[in-house]
């Protein structure tokens, strides 16, 4: 059951790039995109939480851990926006999902986490299959595949974090409000101060479709959030990564077929990799607890 829970957020957040894409060719500027849709994710959350009466009390290291599990999902979002602006959402995707692998070796080094055999041919096989999606595409610049990958360092944080730290314990719903009123929060003097939002030009939504789009990403982030914790609570987040690796080809589809985007041999080749490493990743499944 969980491995079918996270792979429901991973559609999920698959479909929320293209989305994206759309209000950012409208001209509206990823810093005011990340503020809006985290925004409208936070009311949704709370939202669930009030009707399901989930109490929202967090002691004060909760509330820290929160803030900077919050911050780094702002930098996720905020990096990948503006890769979106540099290059096409499928390599852009490709190379954000480095992260599992870095999730994975960070949980090695810094907490013991042992690698299984089949974990071990899932890492190579969604490495493999990046490499051959990401090298299908031309055109990528160089700092659009830089942004993309500091994207990916930030959200290999954000996962690690949920895990670890005191918020952990939390329930999901509850930890997937505060992630996103600080991702929001974070975004905040960003664009109410220009010195700090690095010269990028702040363009609110201009028509009623681009708030309509923010407002369905809200409400898909916030189940695909609240769906990740409960993965990362139940099966932890070196699982929950792997298992994401459906992200990205989703991510690719959706974008093919909106963007018209060319799907290669390579590509094509690379989504296969990484459905075999999904099965490696679901057939090493814990059982839960």
């Amino acid at each position: 059951m969980s491995f079918v829970i996270v792979l429901i957020a991973s559609v999920l957040f698959g479909v929320i790039p293209s989305i994206q894409k759309l209000v950012l060719l409208d001209g509206v500027s990823p810093l005011v995109l990340v503020l809006i849709c985290n925004s409208f994710s936070a009311a949704f959350t709370l939202a669930v939480c009030l009707a399901a009466h989930k109490s929202l009390a967090v002691t004060k290291r909760q509330l820290l851990d929160l803030f900077w599990i919050g911050v780094s999902l702002f930098l996720t979002d905020w990096l990948l926006n503006l890769a979106y602006t540099l290059m096409p959402v499928g390599p852009t995707t490709m190379v954000h999902f480095l992260y599992p692998s870095l999730v994975c070796a960070a949980m090695a080094v810094f907490f013991g986490q042992r690698i299984r055999l089949r974990r071990a041919a899932g890492i190579v096989l969604s490495v493999l299959g990046l490499f051959l999606m990401a090298g299908s595409f031309s055109g990528s610049s160089r700092s659009g595949v830089a942004v993309a990958a500091m994207s990916a360092a930030a959200y290999a944080f954000y996962m690690i974090a949920s895990e670890k730290t005191s918020a952990g314990r939390l329930d999901p719903g509850v930890r997937a409000f505060f992630t996103s009123a600080f991702s929001a929060v974070s975004a905040l003097p960003a664009v109410l101060y220009r010195p700090l939002c690095l010269h990028e030009k702040i363009v609110l939504p201009a028509t009623g479709q681009s708030w309509f789009w923010c407002l369905l990403v809200g409400a898909m982030f916030c189940a695909a959030t609240v769906l990740l914790h409960t993965g990362i609570r139940r099966i932890g987040a070196g699982d929950v990564s792997f298992i994401n690796m459906l992200e990205p080809v989703t991510s690719m589809l959706v974008s093919g077929a909106l963007y018209r985007d060319t799907l290669s041999a390579a590509a094509l080749a690379g989504c296969a990799a990484i459905a075999v490493s999904l099965l490696f990743t679901a057939s090493s499944e814990e059982r839960d607890v």
